[in-house]
Parts: structure tokens; sequence; C-alpha cells
């Protein structure tokens, strides 16, 4: 099913009016599915996979210009992505030993959870209850000030995300920087998605 979805993601980019016309429900998606199956593959087939991923497609469309309307727009345009590769998820009961440098870490009554390099992750010794989950990545958006007075910024990124079947593992906000944890197997797919938001 992914490998439909990028097909149709690929070919929405190179029929830009068919994209933008897609929420403005103007279509037979059925129809539509099997104009799209002969381009994109040259005979018909994966119709109703394509059709399910135009109407995916469609709903993602109307959610991002109904926020784009309201200045988050301007927000995104102004922001940057950076990835951070290999990174590891702890959560316990206690705070990152002092030797192991964090990326970010929180803390909620009395439970903690950091972000940590997976190098650096190999210095913690697990005692009972404890968590030490890797292969992940993390991806970094970096915003303007107005994110703070901006609502609905951080609610776009993760329901795009969240309608691709991306789960983000860790979230975290600081100040203009969103962290968000990322299956590895989930990156590029997730910066392609973030990276179409931006501009």
């Amino acid at each position: 099913m992914a490998k439909v979805s990028d097909d149709v993601r690929a070919y929405l980019k190179q029929r830009q009016l068919i994209k933008e016309l897609l929420p403005l429900g103007v279509f037979n998606y059925t129809g539509l599915a099997r104009f799209a199956a002969k381009e994109i593959y040259g005979k018909m087939q994966n119709v109703n996979a394509i059709k399910a991923a135009l109407l995916r497609q469609a709903e993602s469309e109307k959610i991002k210009s109904t926020y784009l309307d309201e200045g988050i727009g301007q927000v995104l345009s102004s922001s940057r992505i950076e990835i951070r590769s290999a990174v590891s998820v702890f959560e316990a009961s206690r705070e990152v030993p002092e030797n192991v440098p964090t990326i970010s870490q929180s803390n909620n009554s009395g439970s903690y959870m950091a972000v940590v390099d997976s190098v650096d992750a190999r210095k913690i010794r697990l005692r009972k209850g404890e968590k030490l989950q890797g292969n992940y990545d993390l991806i970094v958006l970096k915003s303007p000030p107005t994110l703070e007075t901006t609502p609905g910024v951080i609610a776009l990124i993760l329901n795009v995300l969240a309608r691709e079947g991306i789960n983000v593992v860790e979230f975290i906000s600081c100040i203009n920087d969103t962290l968000l944890v990322v299956n590895k197997r989930d990156t590029q797919r997730a910066f392609e998605l973030l990276r179409s938001l931006v501009g």
C-alpha cells in the first residue's frame, strides 16, 4: 500500500492542477483512479488502492488549505527541517546518568524520558522497569518565533503524518523547535511530507 501511495504522490506532483482540485470534491474518484492507474502503471491495476490514496490526499490538501488560510503557512514557509540519525529513547523513573549527553529530555511526576544518540545510549546500564529503545531518527522542525502564537501548526504536522500511517514515537516542543522521534523506516516519508508543508 505504501508503494501505491508513493506512486500517487509522485503522479500528483506532475499533475499540479489535479492536486489543487482534489480537495474541492469535483472528481469521480473511481474514474480518476482508473485514469491514474493507466498513466502510472500503463494498465488497470491497483485501482482501489489508488482511489484510497487519492481520497487521503484530497483530505490532506483540504486540511492543509484550511490551516494555511489561518496563518500557519507563514510559520511553515519560514521553517526548516533537520534530521539526526540513529537516536534512542530512554524511559525511566530516574534521570539519564551524568556521563550520557542528551539531545532532549523531559520529566513528569517522577517519570523521565530522554532522547540520546544511539552511540551514547550504550553507556546506560538499565535497571528493572527501565526502557531503552533504538532504531529511531529525530526530525527537528526549526520554526520562527511566531510558532508560539500561531495555533494549529503542531496539529497540522501531526495530522499529516498520522494520515500517512507514520507514528511519532516521541514528541518534544522546545520554544521554536519541534522534535519528532520516528521509526527509521518512516524517516524518508516523514521528511518528504514535512518538506511539502514547508515548501
